[in-house]
């Protein structure tokens, strides 16, 4: 192993001669004034010829400490034979690079550099003493960097050995690009949303909604299948899963936009990064039970990790709600925005639940800004005290008897509103009956 020259030789030789140049210059000037001219195209000459020497002098170093220069020595006998391309360093300074360096890596040039990383770009020595080495991307390829340093008396040195693996991380990118994910598309509510519309109607956003699912899948090299009304599964490579959740599954918009006048909607379960394809299904499954139990109309990615949502809702997960209460609760809202008024009536025994329920319905109506009040008589009810505690709290002018009622009714959608009110507050006694179990 050769002795290191000390690192800034060239550039204090240098400084030193512009230096003392400049002196001499100035002795001239003081000296002779008229011969300045003279002098200034000595300086320019002087220049050049400094440039051109550090120019040549930089390359017979390059050369001199490639591994071509060590005849006969120990380093040339080890290293210089290597397939792979080999580099010493003292410090962070390249002493000595052998030939499969200067082929791969330096594209055949000899260069000198007094840092590593003007030539490798991104070289973590740190990185390079792990088991696994450090990924850099050089000379148009993927390499893995190992060192190893043995300490010295001044600076240590160190041995990188580099071992190309472009083919082999393509692979491995196109391994990961390809495996199969699983999803599984539900029609939220189908039977409540289709029950009762004409067949024409029905079969055109049946069609609607094949033809967007098959131009989301269609684009790549996945296929879909329908295997049940309003269910479909799809199975696409992971390339293509991973375009869907970078524009949010904006098919769940695209199904909701096929007509905006019913409540059409969509949830999705995916299935993603599993060992096996039963195993993905399994994930797409729980997966859209998980979108159903949010409410529906979004997208439930499950993979290792966990659970990513798309669309829809972002709280926290409500386990007694179910895609039917959203589309009712959709429908409540629809009609209490196209009334004038709203008159709120339970049974005519009114209890706890009926209350409680027409109290619901109240908050939606202020929420909504139409004036509502609920319809009771306070004289034959069996929630008097549930009644009495919300007058207390100012809510006097909320209730009203069933007979002060009649002339704030309109002739708009009346015989209808009385019916929906009716049923809606008859659904949320029946939910809250069966939450209470």
């Amino acid at each position: 192993m050769m002795k290191r020259k000390p690192r800034w030789t060239l550039e204090i030789l240098t400084g030193a001669l512009a230096v003392l140049c400049g002196l001499l210059v100035l002795v001239l000037l003081v000296q002779r004034p008229a011969g300045w001219p003279v002098l200034a195209v000595l300086v320019v000459l002087w220049g050049i010829g400094m440039g051109l020497f550090r120019y040549r002098l930089r390359s017979w170093l390059a050369r001199w400490v490639t591994g071509g220069s060590f005849e006969n020595s120990k380093t040339q006998y080890s290293l210089e034979s290597l397939s792979q391309p080999a580099a010493l360093l003292s410090g962070e300074t390249v002493l000595w690079y052998n030939t499969a360096f200067r082929q791969r890596l330096l594209g055949g040039e000899d260069r000198l550099a007094s840092r590593a990383q003007k030539l490798l770009p991104g070289l973590d020595l740190q990185l390079c003493r792990t088991a696994d080495g450090q990924q850099l991307n050089l000379a148009d390829g993927m390499w893995s960097v190992h060192s190893s340093t043995v300490p010295g008396q001044s600076e240590s040195v160190t041995l990188l050995i580099f071992n190309e693996e472009t083919a082999l991380r393509r692979v491995e990118a196109e391994y990961k690009a390809s495996r199969p994910g699983y999803m599984v598309f539900l029609v939220d509510g189908y039977d409540d949303v289709f029950g009762d519309m004409l067949d024409s109607e029905r079969a055109r956003l049946l069609e609607g909604i094949n033809r967007t699912l098959e131009d989301m899948i269609g684009r790549g090299s996945g296929f879909l299948r329908r295997v049940a009304s309003g269910r479909y599964i799809a199975v696409v490579e992971e390339r293509q899963m991973e375009q869907f959740a970078n524009r949010g599954y904006d098919v769940l918009d695209k199904i909701r936009a096929l007509d905006p006048s019913v409540n059409l909607s969509l949830s999705i379960g995916i299935g993603r990064g599993a060992k096996t394809l039963r195993e993905a299904q399994d994930m797409a499954v729980q997966a859209l039970d998980m979108a159903q139990g949010r409410g529906g109309d979004q997208a439930a990615e499950m993979t290792p990790d966990g659970f990513t949502f798309y669309g829809g809702v972002s709280h926290g997960v409500e386990k007694r709600s179910k895609v039917r209460s959203r589309i009712v609760a959709d429908q409540l809202v629809k009609l209490i925005k196209e009334a004038d008024h709203v008159v709120i009536m339970g049974h005519r025994m009114s209890d706890l639940d009926a209350i409680g329920s027409a109290e619901g319905v109240l908050r939606i109506c202020k929420i909504c800004d139409v004036p509502a009040v609920i319809a009771v008589r306070r004289d034959a009810t069996l929630a008097g005290s549930l009644i009495d505690a919300l007058v207390r709290a100012g809510q006097e002018d909320d209730f009203i008897d069933p007979k002060g009622a009649l002339p704030i009714v309109s002739k708009k959608r009346s015989a209808s509103w009385w019916i929906h009110i009716r049923w809606a507050l008859w659904k949320a006694r029946i939910f809250w009956k069966n939450a209470a179990r």
